[in-house]
C-alpha cells in the first residue's frame, strides 16, 4: 500500500457544516467547476488526519440558490457522522486539479511577489473589515490568504477576481469576495 505524502495535494474547498439527518455536507469549492466536474468527480480527499483520507462520492449537487455544494459521501449515513467532518479541507492529488477545476491564469494574480502580506488588513466591499492575513498559502492552482474572522480561520482566494486594490502604505488588501465564499466557514 502506497502513503501519498501531504505534499502530492492541494486544497480546493472546505466542507461547512452537515445538511439534514442522512450525513449530506455543505461543500464550497475555492475554484470554478470544468463543465462535466460533478459527473466525473468520484471521491475527495478530507483533511480529517495527515495525509488526507479520500470519501467516495454518492451524490454532489449544487444547493439550491446559493453559492455551495451539497455533497454525499458513501460512507458518511448520518447526520452524527457528517458532524465529524465539518470545517475539514478538501483536497484532490496536485495533478488532478485541472481535470476538475478551472483555475486562474498564475500571469494575470495582481499579487507582486516581493510583497509581504501577512499583517496587511483585508476589507470587503460587502463585509467590511474582514481581520489581518495571518499567512499567505501559494498553491500551484492560485495565492489563498489564511485571516481569522469571528475568530474562525478563513481562506480567501487572492485572485483577479477577488481583489480590487492593494494599499502598500496602509498595509490594506481591498476585496470584492463572492457572496457566500465565508458562509461555509462561519456557519455554527
Amino acid at each position: 500500500m502506497t502513503i501519498l505524502g501531504p505534499d502530492r495535494f492541494a486544497i480546493v474547498g472546505k466542507i461547512g457544516k452537515a445538511h439534514g439527518l442522512a450525513g449530506e455536507l455543505k461543500l464550497s469549492f475555492h475554484y470554478p467547476l470544468q463543465e462535466d466536474a460533478l459527473s466525473q468527480l468520484s471521491y475527495l480527499f478530507v483533511e480529517v488526519v495527515s495525509p488526507p483520507v479520500p470519501f467516495f462520492i454518492e451524490s454532489i449537487k449544487p444547493a439550491p440558490q446559493a453559492d455551495f455544494y451539497l455533497v454525499k459521501f458513501e460512507s458518511v449515513r448520518h447526520k452524527e457522522d457528517a458532524a465529524r467532518l465539518t470545517n475539514t479541507n478538501i483536497k484532490l492529488l496536485k495533478e488532478e486539479v485541472e481535470q476538475y477545476f478551472l483555475l486562474p491564469d498564475e500571469s494575470s494574480l495582481p499579487i507582486d511577489e516581493e510583497i509581504e502580506l501577512a499583517g496587511f488588513t483585508v476589507i470587503d466591499r460587502n463585509l467590511g473589515k474582514l481581520g489581518s492575513i495571518d499567512e499567505i498559502m501559494d498553491m500551484p492552482q492560485q495565492i489563498l490568504a489564511q485571516i481569522k474572522v469571528k475568530g474562525r480561520e478563513v481562506m480567501i482566494p487572492l485572485t483577479e477576481e477577488t481583489i480590487e486594490q492593494m494599499d502598500e502604505g496602509e498595509q490594506v488588501v481591498y476585496t470584492d469576495l463572492p457572496a457566500g465564499l465565508l458562509d461555509i466557514y462561519l456557519e455554527e
